[in-house]
């Protein structure tokens, strides 16, 4: 994966708007409590005008929800909030077959990582080894469940966590902007288990979109992560408890994954010392900023406040 093309930085060097940050993290911040916010209202508006209709719908109103509040008014919102913060452009790139592959090997690598140490950190606190996932879309609809996790929800959060937010934050250097799209990704998943894989997955697709500037790239890798989750594994897991024949299939379906995993590890370790990120900027930003802005702490606010949801109500 090593760098084998200068990306050419289209703003003076010298130049670094130190506000950018604190911009990014109120935005964020914002655009994060109408999602929340979204979902207390879209939920009361089903209650009164469609009393039944929750019933009806069962789990699958859960992923409607999904696809209305944390995609189309997440993005939107995300979208019109950050449309006048400054936009550092890079010409794209291509990125090559080669280290297409061997990302998505690393994918998986680091998910399985970023997994187990959700599990182990959630048990600590919670005493409990529940899988968020399979408690959030149990028995909903398999198509719908592939068409919102599957399909639109890589294109949303990709566009929201990649395209915005690097977009702005590369002005304070692509290595900023690389762990700031992580972390912050990792975060927005609100729970314990899912934080740690989604950071690590995030560092991924950050630094793909950063060599490439091809959004396509990293939304490819997201949807074949993901489709295999909620095509695959879901399914599977769903009608384990029954059937033998889907038990052997999950088993062979957890087997591959845990190989893939294990390839993309040793690709990672073999390939580390040429995972680089050349900065254009001549005084790039450094990691701690995320810590010490005010608007990121306002974006941290908001973020404990939906894992403390998440801890009370369903104790994950």
């Amino acid at each position: 994966m090593e760098n084998t093309n200068q990306i050419i930085d289209q703003v003076n060097p010298e130049v670094r708007d130190e506000g950018i940050v604190d911009k990014v993290g109120l935005r964020y911040a914002i655009g994060l409590a109408i999602m929340l916010g979204s979902q207390f209202l879209v939920s009361m508006l089903v209650k009164w005008l469609a009393p039944n209709l929750q019933d009806k719908l069962g789990a699958n109103f859960s992923v409607v929800m999904i696809l209305i509040c944390n995609g189309l008014i997440a993005l939107t919102a995300m979208f019109l909030l950050n449309r006048n913060v400054p936009v550092h452009k890079v010409p794209k790139q291509k990125l090559g077959e080669g280290r297409y592959i061997k990302a998505i090997f690393i994918c998986y690598g680091v998910m399985i990582i970023g997994s187990l140490i959700g599990v182990a950190v959630t048990f600590l606190i919670t005493g409990k080894m529940n899988n968020v996932i399979d408690q959030a879309f149990s028995g909903s609809s398999s198509l719908l469940m592939i068409f919102v996790v599957g399909i639109c929800g890589p294109i949303y959060e990709e566009l929201i966590f990649r395209k915005i937010l690097i977009d702005r934050m590369s002005r304070y250097g692509e290595k900023f902007a690389i762990i700031a799209s992580g972390v912050m990704f990792g975060l927005f998943h609100g729970n314990f288990q899912q934080v740690f894989y989604a950071m690590f997955l995030g560092f991924v697709f950050a630094y793909v979109y950063v060599k490439s500037r091809n959004i396509l790239y990293s939304i490819s890798m997201h949807m074949i992560i993901n489709l295999y989750t909620s095509a695959v594994l879901m399914p599977l897991m769903q009608k384990a408890g029954t059937d033998i024949m889907s038990q052997m299939y999950l088993s062979l379906a957890i087997i591959v994954e845990f190989g893939a995993a294990f390839a993309g590890i040793i690709i990672l370790l073999v390939n580390l010392k040429k995972i680089k990120v050349t900065e254009t900027l001549a005084n790039p930003g450094k990691a701690g900023k995320l810590f010490t802005s005010w608007g990121m702490w306002l974006f941290y606010a908001v973020i404990i406040g939906l894992f403390l949801l998440m801890y009370l109500y369903k104790g994950v």
